[in-house]
């Protein structure tokens, strides 16, 4: 007899990590070929043009999409109404850019940015037709899909890109591997999702969608150009050489910076979710996942700063030396960010976005503002006043923490010190080896070596709780839970969409007439807490439901079914018994449920556990028995 335990949206969360850090790193591999293929004046025309590309592309991706997959039961005509809308403003916006591209080159003068432009802006159409199959996927939560056609297009782009680079094709080797890696994309995600769109539209259904994702696009287009706003001022204030530098410069460390601020967001979000109405936990695992970011970032960071000559000599060639000290200056700053995006995070966790609102605002003017007055002065005065801005954050940061947590200034110093003076150490130790009269890649290697013996020896100094944190961080961010239990059938999916098809007509209402079996088998494979009992390699009774960012802090039992020939061994009460428990260990105050008023075999399993009506104002399933049981020891 097998039992299995598992939060299945480990699955989901593995192929959503690989697709987003697997496609940085992979984008990132090829822009190093590339940047030693080119010249920086490349990489500089380039970054301008994005400018624009991304403001309209914020305008083409205007949250609909996200307001489409909130919506329950959404019909095909609302996904045309989508589709046709994002197509409209793409071909809207190109026409716009196509028209302004003179202007905009008169503004850097550079004639050539006229046609680079007018091409470029292709992806913006393209990427409209891409975003709508994308939709299609997360929407049916095939997220492995997804990232192979985004694979296939970095591969494709990678190609392309470095052929035409080699021909001495200049900027226009950056321009096609970009417009190559749309198409590529969106031919593999047609092939995945055989969806076409029909001759469907209403403006009910924008209107529905907009009142939602209005928001989504407001933040979305100040981030878009608070976060471009620097190379538009660079570009113009100084050169495309010197923004070519500062966006290989930034690159370098942002790509680390995204991976670990995407493992934290990732769990710390769901973790400190879970504790928000109890202070005491909130503050201690907010400590907790900060001590986790900084033992992360900080040594990193500082390794990268320390052989930034090396590793620019020898990765990116002689021709990029300028952007050693734009390295040095941006790892300073993203460390810093890392921590601060850790303390946001508890600010969202507890529902106060308010506060995350607040903060944001006021930082991004204040360092708009600085950014205006010192470009025009010095470009590396420029860029280590957006530095010291991260200090800023910490400080207003810890203002709100104080306030909301109880989580003092003065103990978040003493908790990041040790790290700080750990990445500190680092950077004295390794930095004088670039002093060596030894050739540059030697030196990168003795440096690698030297940070990663200097961090392993540090962390004997680290609290256990501390390193014991990142290993939980990353432990959970791949999905795996550290539990002894049987291993699940490798073709789970099938098995799950088998077993409840064989139980569909056992319901008073058909599971098949409620919803598609494929997709609500893949749904649960994806994001439910599954407990099943397994004979013969075959599943023969299943309690599946949620119990992660749940409404009310309550778990839901989706479905629970024994087939036919193992009905009366007690194997439902057994699951559900384990379903409940695992609820009690999420610290959930307790679990509800919907079953039909005339089944009562499922109503006496329930009753045993001490289930009673659930009354709720504006019932969902009115026609169905709403039941909830609460846990005296977590209310």
């Amino acid at each position: 007899m097998d039992n299995k335990v598992r939060t299945s949206t480990s699955q989901g969360l593995f192929w959503r990590s690989l697709e987003g850090v697997g496609s940085q790193c992979m984008n990132f591999i090829v822009q190093l070929v590339l940047a030693r293929l080119l010249m920086p004046e490349d990489f500089g025309v380039v970054a301008i043009l994005s400018i624009f590309i991304n403001l309209a592309n914020t305008f083409v991706l205007n949250g609909l999409g996200t307001a489409l997959l909130r919506k329950k039961n959404a019909t095909e005509c609302d996904f045309c109404t989508v589709f046709y809308m994002e197509i409209g403003i793409s071909m809207l916006m190109y026409l716009i850019i196509f028209i302004l591209a003179p202007y905009i080159a008169n503004l850097y003068n550079n004639t050539q940015i006229v046609e680079y432009l007018r091409v470029f802006s292709i992806t913006i159409i393209i990427g409209a037709f891409c975003s709508i199959q994308t939709i299609v996927l997360r929407y049916r939560m095939d997220f492995r899909s997804s990232c192979i056609a985004n694979f296939g297009g970095i591969i494709m782009q990678g190609v392309i890109g470095i052929t035409f680079a080699l021909l001495g094709f200049g900027v226009w080797s950056l321009i096609l591997s970009q417009i190559t890696c749309r198409f590529v994309t969106l031919l593999l995600l047609v092939a995945f999702v055989h969806w076409f769109p029909k001759f469907k539209f209403s403006f009910r259904v924008v209107k529905e969608l907009f009142s939602y994702s209005w928001k989504l696009f407001v933040g979305w287009l100040i981030g878009t150009v608070y976060s471009d706003l620097f190379s538009l001022i660079i570009g113009k204030v100084y050169d495309e050489t010197t923004l070519g530098y500062y966006t290989k410069g930034q690159s370098i460390p942002q790509v680390v910076n995204k991976t670990v601020t995407q493992v934290t967001s990732a769990v710390m979000f769901p973790a400190l979710s879970k504790v928000q109405d109890k202070n005491e936990k909130l503050k201690k695992q907010t400590r907790e996942m900060l001590s986790a970011s900084a033992l992360l970032i900080f040594p990193i960071m500082a390794g990268i700063a320390a052989a930034a000559e090396p590793l620019v000599m020898v990765i990116l060639t002689e021709k990029w030396r300028s952007a050693i000290p734009i390295i040095q200056i941006t790892c300073i700053s993203l460390a810093i960010n890392v921590v601060s995006n850790a303390n946001m995070q508890s600010f969202n966790a507890i529902g106060r976005s308010d506060v995350f609102l607040r903060c944001e605002i006021i930082k991004r003017s204040i360092t708009v503002i600085l950014v205006l007055i010192t470009a025009w002065v010095d470009f590396y005065l420029m860029l280590s006043t957006i530095s010291l801005m991260g200090v800023f954050s910490l400080i207003l940061n810890g203002y709100y923490n104080v306030k909301l947590l109880g989580y003092k200034t003065k103990e978040q110093c003493i908790d990041l010190l040790p790290y700080i003076g750990y990445a500190i150490s680092l950077f004295i130790l390794v930095f004088p080896l670039n002093f060596l009269s030894i050739g540059y890649a030697l030196k990168l290697v003795l440096e690698i070596f030297e940070c990663a013996i200097i961090y392993l020896l540090s962390i004997c100094f680290i609290k256990k709780g501390a390193f014991s944190n990142v290993k939980t961080v990353l432990l959970q961010f791949v999905g795996k839970k550290l539990k002894k239990r049987n291993k699940t059938p490798t073709n789970e999916f099938e098995q799950i969409q088998k077993f409840i098809r064989e139980i569909d007509k056992d319901f008073p209402v058909p599971i098949s007439e409620k919803v598609d079996i494929s997709d609500y088998s893949r749904k649960l494979c994806e994001k439910a807490t599954i407990v099943t009992e397994i004979k013969e390699n075959k599943i023969v009774a299943m309690a599946a439901g949620y119990t992660e960012n749940t409404e009310n802090q309550l778990a839901y039992v989706s479905i629970l079914g024994t087939i036919k020939e193992y009905r009366g061994q007690g194997l439902a009460n057994k699951l559900l018994s384990e379903f409940i428990n695992i609820s009690k260990q999420k610290e959930l105050k307790g679990v509800h449920l919907y079953t039909a008023q005339t089944n009562e075999c499922a109503l006496s399993v329930y009753s045993k556990h001490g289930f009673t009506e659930y009354i709720v104002e504006n019932e969902s399933r009115p026609d169905d028995l709403h039941l909830v049981l609460y846990f005296e020891e977590n209310k």
